[in-house]
């Protein structure tokens, strides 16, 4: 028995050594081809409303196969739709890589039903100190998230659990109207306006606004690719695994965890959407100021390195003055070139003419530089 065993043994190596190796090579070929395209299917776009080219496409389709969100009907999403609270932990913590199971059938507010999708989410963020309510009892779960109640909720995910969430940038302003801020959630809104996590307009943070879907979805692929490790609970790295769908590859990442002290006014954080990071701690996006010099007045704005000089947005120009274009020096000797790009930060120096009133045929009677 034992003979016969290994003839057959030896017969069907033989036979497989015999095959030709460009078999070999179309039954690995269809093995990659199979895989790729079951790749493709995952990636796929699954949402009506969100076209390909728009500022928050790759945002959306993060966030999407990584399972932050899901649409809001079978084929959409509603990029231009509002974050409730109750939303906005949620995909906090399934970027924590929450258990759910541990925190069903639970709930510390008296407005969190036992049984909502997102209660399991609200006790985890309660229980941790990321969120404390809006007071009474009640969390408010059907409030719209604000810019500055996010950037609270993620600070305080962040340093309760000791998460690395530095991007490698190095942000010296402040937004503008930082005065608009709530006293609760400055410390936070800097420390992340400091990151570039956050970072607004480049000027202006708007504490107060509503984040739309697409902002946080944006706001989630960046703080995602920044942060190295995150916590599902204190001390315990998540097993979430991170997908680019822009690269085709998954990286393990674990989860992290914060938590916030106050009530529930204090606890209103949120977002935007602008904003970097880097991946693994790889490919961080760096800013630099640039001072904009128009007459007598001076306005400073944050832009991601390499960015085209010749894009930049123009401030608002003095009434009665045509811009002719950005110098270098103040002498207005040394015009900015179509290719520059940005990589320090800079001074620009508007150079200005009087406006000409139009003549009779109300046609203009000089040129401009751009003209």
């Amino acid at each position: 028995m034992g003979k016969r065993f290994i003839s057959i043994f030896l017969l069907v190596a033989m036979l497989f050594t015999m095959l030709p190796a460009g078999a070999m090579s179309a039954a690995t070929d269809n093995v990659s081809t199979s895989v790729n395209t079951e790749w493709q299917k995952r990636i796929e776009n699954p949402f009506a409303d969100v076209k390909e080219g728009s500022w928050y496409y790759d945002a959306v389709q993060y966030s999407f196969i990584n399972g932050f969100f899901s649409g809001t009907g079978e084929n959409t999403f509603s990029p231009d739709g509002t974050m409730t609270r109750a939303m906005f932990v949620t995909v906090l913590g399934r970027m924590a890589g929450v258990d759910q199971t541990k925190y069903k059938g639970q709930s510390s507010f008296g407005d969190v039903p036992k049984d909502a999708y997102y209660a399991p989410y609200v006790e985890w963020a309660f229980k941790h100190g990321i969120t404390a309510g809006v007071g009474n009892g009640k969390f408010d779960p059907n409030g719209l998230v604000t810019r500055e109640q996010m950037a609270v909720f993620f600070v305080r995910y962040f340093e309760n659990f000791g998460v690395d969430y530095d991007t490698g940038a190095d942000i010296t302003t402040v937004p503008a109207d930082l005065d608009t801020v709530a006293p609760w959630a400055r410390e936070a809104v800097l420390k992340l306006w400091n990151t570039g996590i956050l970072a607004g307009d480049g000027t202006n943070f708007n504490p107060k606004g509503n984040a739309s879907r697409a902002q946080a979805a944006a706001l989630c692929m960046s703080t995602d690719k920044a942060v190295e490790t995150w916590y599902s609970e204190p001390g315990v790295p998540s097993d979430r695994v991170s997908v680019d769908p822009n690269n085709g590859q998954s990286t393990e990442t674990p989860d992290s965890s914060t938590g916030d002290s106050g009530n529930d006014e204090n606890e209103k954080d949120s977002d935007t959407g602008k904003n970097t990071g880097g991946s693994q701690n790889q490919n961080k996006t760096t800013y630099y100021k640039v001072t904009f010099v128009i007459d007598s007045t001076r306005e400073e704005k944050v832009y991601k390195k390499d960015t085209l000089l010749s894009t930049l947005s123009i401030p608002a120009m003095p009434s009665g003055k045509v811009f002719l274009g950005w110098y270098y020096d103040e002498q207005k000797t040394k015009p900015i070139n179509g290719n520059d790009i940005l990589n320090s930060d800079l001074t620009l120096y508007a150079r200005l003419t009087d406006g000409i009133a139009l003549d009779e045929d109300g046609i203009p009677d000089f040129v401009s530089a751009m003209d």
